[in-house]
């Protein structure tokens, strides 16, 4: 489990986001 990620917000639907951090981008719930 990832306990921290910083990044910019490049979508979100109604219970999750799309965190891009360096290109990478991660699903958070």
């Amino acid at each position: 489990m990832i306990g921290k990620l910083k990044g910019v917000i490049d979508s979100y639907g109604e219970d999750f986001i799309i965190l891009d951090v360096q290109g990478v981008g991660y699903q958070v719930h």
